[in-house]
């Protein structure tokens, strides 16, 4: 275990196990890119966004430019699978910046890669189906007040596929952003403020402010509902496990990943530097969530390694409505999972918020 904890910057291209008894444990870490693919690719890429697709399939986007854009599957636990520059290999046309995140539709396996100016969709087999451009901002006789979007996030609503791209404005902070959410075939629907995002089964909408200093949540025709996280900045990357309504954003100001309710409860924390306990995570970025497994992955830009984290069993939720109170996996209830009705108590059960 010792020799492939310690070579594991050299050479792991496949994960390095570590045990933990804790709920969120730390399971074991890879390289985003080896040394041989950094020979053959002839740069050093960093992970700007990670995915699940079927299976236990984790897809990652390399960034740093058009000629450092890789995109790339990995196994659960980090074999090496496909791998191509969209650009080049199949059709699409990135911008010169490269790729800014990417997400899947499940079950199809579409990818859909987002990058400075647009969305490009890929089919499982990566075939390019489809692209479209992110619009501008108005016209504005105010040439001061007009800042141009800088794409910064892409999520698949589960339940419609519909695809939502969150933006920050080039200039200013917090609101000033956009929001649009395409069908899946590109067409737009409507769009609101915003940044980086994430969509739950259920449709509501995550939104990294644009300053990383909370997290704001929407339904999905648009409508604000509670702000998250008010804090001093660092948030980065955002993912949601809807089985479990567990909301996860990674902060690079406090090296860490905090744990939430979806309805605004602190929940933990995963890989606070220096805790003894798990890994010291220098800058951790993008984050993706196994919906079946419950399995996180995060990408750290100090290391250039993809992290897993055992996020607990999924259980089935065995009682519902009025018995909520005295269901055995409070973490399943829907209604323990509503802030107004339901929270889990020091017993571990459901218990009614005064």
């Amino acid at each position: 275990m010792a020799k492939c904890l310690l070579a594991a910057a050299a050479s792991c291209t496949a994960l390095c196990p570590r045990p933990s008894s804790s709920i969120y444990a730390f399971e074991g870490y890879w390289l985003q890119q080896s040394d041989a693919e950094m020979v053959r690719d002839e740069v050093q890429g960093a992970a700007v966004g990670l995915a699940m697709g079927p299976g236990t399939t984790l897809w990652e986007a390399l960034g740093g430019g058009i000629q450092q854009s890789i995109l790339r599957s990995f196994g659960a636990n980090g074999t090496r699978g496909a791998a191509w520059r969209a650009t080049a290999d199949y059709g699409g046309s990135l911008a010169s910046a490269g790729p800014v995140d990417l997400a899947v539709d499940l079950p199809s396996g579409t990818l859909f890669v987002l990058d400075a100016t647009s969305v490009q969709a890929y089919s499982a087999n990566r075939s390019l189906l489809t692209q479209w451009d992110i619009p501008g901002p108005p016209p504005s006789d105010d040439v001061n007040i007009v800042s141009p979007y800088v794409p910064t996030g892409i999520a698949v609503d589960p339940s419609t596929g519909n695809v939502v791209v969150g933006c920050y404005a080039a200039y200013g902070y917090g609101s000033l952003g956009q929001l649009f959410k395409f069908s899946p075939d590109g067409s737009l629907m409507c769009h609101w403020g915003g940044g980086k995002v994430a969509v739950d089964g259920a449709g509501y909408i995550y939104v990294v402010d644009r300053d990383g200093s909370g997290i704001l949540k929407y339904s999905s025709s648009g409508a604000k509902l509670l702000r998250m996280n008010q804090g001093s900045g660092g948030l980065r990357g955002i993912a949601v496990h809807s089985q479990l309504g567990r909301l996860f954003a990674t902060n690079s100001a406090t090296s860490e990943v905090q744990v939430f309710a979806t309805s605004n409860k602190l929940l933990g924390t995963l890989g606070k530097a220096g805790n003894g306990a798990e890994p010291e995570i220098g800058m951790p970025t993008t984050i993706a969530v196994d919906e079946a497994t419950g399995k996180v992955y995060v990408a750290d830009a100090a290391t250039y390694y993809v992290l897993r984290f055992n996020n607990g069993p999924v259980p089935p939720c065995t009682d519902s409505g009025t018995n909520c109170e005295l269901c055995e996996t409070p973490t399943a209830c829907a209604q323990c999972k509503d802030m107004a009705a339901y929270e889990v108590g020091p017993s571990g059960r459901c218990q009614h918020v005064p």
